[in-house]
C-alpha cells in the first residue's frame, strides 16, 4: 500500500456502547473528522450498504441475522440498501 495513502481504523470496542450500530455514535466520530478536514458529508448523495436489514426468510431465502444497519441507516437520515440492490445512475 502507498505510504501517502491515509487509512484511520474505528472499532468499536463494548456491547451497548454509542458506537455500536444502531446508534449513531460512530457516524458522529467520522462526521467531525471530515469537518475538521474541512469536508461536509453529502448526506442526500450518501447511501449505507448493509446487510442486517431485518429481512424475514422464506423461499430459500436466509433471515437476516440483525435490523442494526437498517436502523442506523435511519438514525442518521442515509439512504439504506442491502448488498445485492445496485443503485441506478
Amino acid at each position: 500500500m502507498p505510504a501517502d495513502v491515509p487509512i484511520r481504523v474505528l472499532a468499536a470496542l463494548n456491547k451497548g456502547d454509542i458506537y455500536r450500530k444502531p446508534n449513531i455514535g460512530m457516524y458522529e466520530v467520522v462526521e467531525a473528522l471530515y469537518r475538521q478536514a474541512g469536508y461536509e458529508i453529502d448526506m442526500a448523495s450518501s447511501v449505507f450498504v448493509g446487510d442486517a436489514a431485518g429481512r424475514v426468510g422464506g423461499r430459500g431465502v436466509s433471515k437476516d441475522h440483525s435490523d442494526t444497519d437498517y436502523k442506523f441507516a435511519l438514525n442518521v437520515g442515509l439512504k439504506f440498501l442491502t448488498p445485492e440492490v445496485r443503485p441506478g445512475p
